[in-house]
C-alpha cells in the first residue's frame, strides 16, 4: 500500500476532484466516490479524478439592475380640533381684511376719480380768463399822443411819415409801442389779407392748421381749416359795419383749401362774440400790450432781414391767460374742441417795415386741452402779411 498523497491539477475547463482509497486496487468505480470525505488514515492512497465544471449563469441572461432602497413612508402629522379652529379663525380674519382694503380701494378710487374729475372740468373752465380785459389792454390813442406830440387825428394817420422826418424808426420804440403803431396802421388799410400757416402737435400726433384773414373792403372773412386727429373747415363772413356774422361749414377739406358748401349758422355780432371771442375784422386774437408782454424792459428792437427785404424784429413771451383772454374762445370754435383750451406760453416773433406795417409773425404757443384726459399742445404758426392790394376773399357766397 503506498501512502504516497498526490496534489491534485487543473486542466483548463476541468475540476481535479480528489479520490481516496488504500491503494490502486481497491479503488472504486467511476462514480462511486464521496467528495469531500477523507478517511482517517493517511496510509489511504489520493487518486485524482476528473470532473467536468458545471456552468452556470449568475442572473439567467437579465441585465444587471441596481436595488434600489424603498422610499420612507410618507409623514403624517396630526392637528389638534383646538389649532384647527383657530386656523379657520385666522383665514376668516385675513378674508375680511382683504375684502375691507378692496371696499377701500374701490371708495377711494370712486372720490378720486370723482375729484380729478371736477379738478380738470374746473381746469377747462372759461373761468380760468379774465371776464373783463379792459385792466389788460394800453390806450393806443394816448399812446400815440405821447409818441407824436400831437393829439390830431390826421398826424396820427400819417404818424409813420411824421416820425421818418424826425429820423426816428421802429429802434427809438418799444416792443408794446411798435405793436400798437403797426395795428393803427393796419386799421388805416383798404384791404389786408393775412395767410397763416401751421400745425399743432399733441400726443405724437400734428394737426396742420391753415388759416385766412382777409378784408376786401367791404367784407371781412376768416377761415379755417384744420387736418389730422379732427378735420373740420369754418369761414365766418362780416360786412363791414354790419350787425350779423354768417358760419358757413367747410366740405372736401385739403390742407388749404375746402368748398364752403356746408351748413350755415347765422349770429348776431354779440352772439359771435361770445362763440369767437372777437369778431372777424380783428387782425390779431392776442391781447398784446405792455400789460401782457413779459420783461420788455429785456426786449431788443434789431434791425434784420427777411426774404431778402430790410425789415425790424422783436421777440415777446405774452403772459399767457390774460393774452389768450379772446382767442382761448377761437381755439375751441376753429379746432371742435369740447373745452376750452388752458393757454401755458405764448411767444410771438413780430417783423415789421420802416412805415410800421406787419411783414410776418412767428408764433410759438404751448396750452392744455382735453381729449377725456388732460393733453399737452404744442402750436407753432407762421402768419404773412399783404396789404392794400387785391384781395381774393376764401367764400364767394
Amino acid at each position: 500500500m503506498s501512502n504516497k498523497l498526490d496534489k491534485p491539477q487543473t486542466l483548463g475547463d476541468n475540476v481535479v476532484a480528489i479520490d481516496i482509497h488504500k491503494n490502486e486496487s481497491e479503488a472504486p468505480a467511476p462514480g462511486s466516490f464521496a467528495v469531500g470525505q477523507i478517511e482517517d488514515d493517511f496510509s489511504a492512497t489520493l487518486t485524482p479524478v476528473t470532473v467536468a465544471k458545471e456552468q452556470k449563469s449568475l442572473f439567467k441572461h437579465k441585465p444587471y439592475r441596481k436595488l434600489k432602497r424603498a422610499a420612507s413612508p410618507p409623514k403624517v402629522s396630526y392637528i389638534s380640533a383646538k389649532k384647527l379652529q383657530a386656523k379657520k379663525a385666522s383665514w376668516k380674519k385675513r378674508m375680511f381684511k382683504i375684502a375691507v382694503v378692496l371696499v377701500l380701494g374701490v371708495v377711494s378710487g370712486s372720490i378720486l376719480g370723482g375729484w380729478y374729475k371736477n379738478y380738470t372740468d374746473s381746469m377747462f373752465s372759461s373761468d380760468v380768463y379774465p371776464a373783463d380785459v379792459t385792466p389788460y389792454l394800453d390806450d393806443t390813442n394816448a399812446m400815440m399822443t405821447h409818441i407824436l406830440g400831437s393829439d390830431n387825428d390826421a398826424d396820427k394817420q400819417n404818424f409813420d411819415n411824421i416820425l421818418k422826418d424826425r429820423g426816428k424808426s421802429p429802434l427809438d420804440y418799444s416792443a408794446s409801442e411798435n405793436y400798437a403803431l403797426a395795428t393803427y396802421k393796419a386799421s388805416l388799410a383798404n384791404s389786408f389779407y393775412l395767410e397763416s400757416k401751421g400745425g399743432v402737435t399733441t400726443m405724437g400726433i400734428t394737426q396742420s392748421v391753415y388759416s385766412i384773414r382777409a378784408y376786401d373792403g367791404n367784407t371781412y372773412q376768416l377761415s379755417s381749416q384744420s387736418k389730422g386727429m379732427l378735420t373740420l373747415a369754418i369761414c365766418a363772413v362780416y360786412n363791414k359795419n354790419g350787425n350779423n356774422v354768417k358760419l358757413i361749414q367747410g366740405n372736401n377739406i385739403t390742407d388749404t383749401t375746402a368748398d364752403w358748401t356746408g351748413a350755415v349758422t347765422n349770429y348776431t355780432a354779440d352772439e359771435f362774440k361770445q362763440e369767437n371771442g372777437s369778431l372777424p375784422n380783428v387782425l390779431s386774437p392776442y391781447i398784446v400790450s405792455s400789460k401782457t408782454i413779459k420783461n420788455e424792459n429785456d426786449i431788443k428792437i434789431e434791425q434784420t432781414l427777411l426774404n431778402e427785404s430790410n425789415v425790424y424784429s422783436f421777440e415777446m413771451e405774452l403772459d399767457a391767460i390774460p393774452a389768450a383772454a379772446y382767442y382761448y374762445k377761437q381755439v375751441k370754435l376753429t379746432s371742435g374742441l369740447a373745452d376750452y383750451p388752458i393757454f401755458n406760453k405764448i411767444k410771438i416773433k413780430v417783423f415789421i417795415d420802416e412805415n410800421w406795417n406787419f411783414v410776418q409773425t412767428q408764433i410759438e404757443e404751448s396750452y392744455t386741452v382735453k381729449y377725456g384726459i388732460a393733453a399737452a399742445c404744442l402750436g407753432t404758426l407762421t402768419i404773412d402779411y399783404t396789404f392794400n392790394e387785391q384781395v381774393d376773399l376764401p367764400y364767394k357766397g
